[in-house]
């Protein structure tokens, strides 16, 4: 941070303006690709409702299954086959189950890595707001040293007439002096 400043003091306010362009265009960057986590939580939303729809689904054929199973396990000479059944749906209601949990823990992975990149983002929109303001403050410095130092050299500047003007009062004053020890001493 310290190395960025003092190049940034060292810079000169054209190249602090390219700066704070070149942050401005990495901010829009970043919300850029804000917006593009943002599609693809959209995305995962529908995919969300999409598995509850079939989840819906699962659940209206089970129930529809349970029925037959019952009607079927009132006959005597069908128990095995309803047995059968049974296993074979809770296999594909675990498989289903397991799905859904495995769908769940990738959501919220998916989830907690935009939290995490929401608040690195957070992060560096923070670091260039206050890079900015620092090369703002080192604008602003500057140009009040340019006004004072434009007021130096004027202040010189007139010195130096004013001497330039007093040079030929001078050499007449001496001149006069000259003259008036000569005339003393005839």
């Amino acid at each position: 941070m310290n190395s960025n400043l003092a190049k940034i003091q060292e810079n000169t306010v054209e190249e602090n303006s390219i700066l704070i362009e070149q942050n401005i265009g990495k901010i829009n960057e970043i919300l850029t690709y804000n917006k593009e986590q943002d599609k693809l939580i959209l995305r995962n939303l529908a995919k969300n409702q999409e598995q509850d729809s079939r989840l819906d689904t699962i659940e209206s054929r089970t129930r529809s299954v349970e029925t037959n199973l019952s009607s079927q396990m009132r006959a005597v000479q069908a128990q095995e086959a309803v047995i059968t059944m049974l296993s074979n749906k809770n296999s594909e209601y675990s498989a289903v189950i397991s799905q859904i949990n495995s769908k769940s823990e990738k959501i919220d992975k998916l989830v907690d890595e935009l939290d995490e990149k929401q608040a690195l983002q957070a992060k560096l929109i923070n670091d260039l707001n206050e890079k900015n303001k620092s090369v703002t403050n080192i604008v602003n410095d500057n140009s009040k040293t340019v006004k004072t130092l434009r007021g130096e050299l004027s202040t010189i500047r007139e010195e130096k007439a004013d001497r330039k003007m007093l040079l030929p009062l001078w050499i007449i004053s001496g001149v006069a002096l000259v003259a008036a020890v000569v005339q003393f001493f005839m």
